[in-house]
């Protein structure tokens, strides 16, 4: 099994340096610090779960987690994945292992806050393309859907997820599927999951078309539901792509009108929230100040994950937290009990 089971991780770290008070200084000297980042010693790759391999299963996860002054990584979170329990719980075994030569300042070592990694579960020996099995399942659904039976339809995408023996290709077109459901369902989230599990795959699984319409519907959804920096992201993504002019065209409308919200001074962006059963929620922040209001049921800490700063505070209501800009991007990740609700407001300085 080993000889032709494979994970694969892509890393992303993200760091900067402070220079809050570089415009003051009169001495011609300006340096404040100098900042290295820190580089991997050990990285462990994840053993692939044994019950999914035995079924070909495929998928992946992404990781955040923060890098201590003595190089072990601490705080690890799933940030997003393809869903399947087995691969996040490996992820998180894996990466606790992990061993880095630490950030420094001015040599000395300092944590590094904002850090991700995607893992990617591939079988070396994965048929490309569809069994035959997948592609009925797949065409009766899609008649199901064409002659507005939900119910049904529902019940086979049920019944298909769990028959297992997913590779990349049926994974994608099961995602496409699932989205196209829950949009005649009028269900926002669960829509843009399926289309953020096409995007993952890109364009080299799925036709250019599909993709790019993908991350069209994607940014179209993350809007609706306010995850601005999310749709930002995807918009780069689209804008990256050779031709499809029609798609980019489409979106720029949204795309401007993120850009004016955010920098509206007058508007507050106000996101309703609410903890899942993994205890913790989790938000790009676009602006630099927030508060948390109408909790209903128990929220205990929060975490502001930036890219040189990491902070934690027990969770106080109506109360605003202020970020300087020296820190950079943040992620603001929120603990509680299952099934709490909130709202984030988002305020500009």
């Amino acid at each position: 099994m080993e000889n032709f089971i494979k994970s694969t991780l892509m890393t992303s770290v993200l760091f900067a340096s402070l220079t809050t008070d570089a415009f003051a200084q009169s001495e011609p000297n300006l340096h404040l610090s100098t900042i290295v980042n820190a580089s991997a010693v050990e990285r462990v790759a994840p053993q692939y779960p044994r019950n999914v391999a035995l079924v070909g299963g495929e998928g992946w996860v992404t990781l955040s987690y923060i890098i201590n002054e003595d190089g072990s990584v601490a705080s690890p979170i799933v940030e997003d994945s393809s869903g399947q329990k087995g691969f996040e719980r490996a992820a998180l075994r894996a990466i606790k292992r992990w061993q880095y030569s630490p950030a420094t300042k001015d040599g000395k070592p300092i944590k590094q806050c904002k850090n991700s990694v995607m893992f990617s579960f591939n079988m070396s020996d994965a048929e490309e393309g569809a069994s035959r099995g997948f592609v009925r399942s797949y065409r009766n659904i899609n008649n199901l859907l064409d002659e507005s039976k939900l119910e049904e339809a529902k019940e086979h995408i049920d019944k298909l997820a769990k028959k297992g023996r997913w590779n990349r290709y049926e994974e994608a077109y099961f995602n496409l599927v699932k989205a196209r459901y829950f949009q005649l369902t009028a269900e926002p989230r669960q829509e843009l999951e399926a289309h953020k599990g096409i995007i993952w795959h890109g364009k080299d699984i799925v036709k250019s078309e599909l993709y790019a319409n993908a991350l069209i519907n994607a940014i179209k959804l993350q809007t609706q539901l306010q995850e601005y920096k999310g749709a930002l992201k995807n918009h780069k993504k689209l804008m990256e792509l050779d031709g499809q002019d029609t798609y980019k065209s489409a979106v720029q409308p949204v795309i401007d009108e993120i850009v004016a919200l955010i920098a509206d001074k007058s508007k507050m962006l106000v996101i309703a929230a609410e903890i899942k059963n993994d205890d913790v929620w989790t938000h790009a922040l676009v602006r630099p100040n927030f508060a948390i209001t109408e909790v209903s049921g128990a929220l205990h800490t929060l975490e502001v994950r930036c890219d040189n700063q990491f902070s934690q505070f027990k969770f106080a209501e109506n109360m605003q937290w202020n970020i300087p800009k020296s820190w950079g991007e943040c992620n603001v990740l929120v603990f509680g009990e299952p099934n709490s609700s909130f709202k984030l407001i988002e305020v500009q300085s």
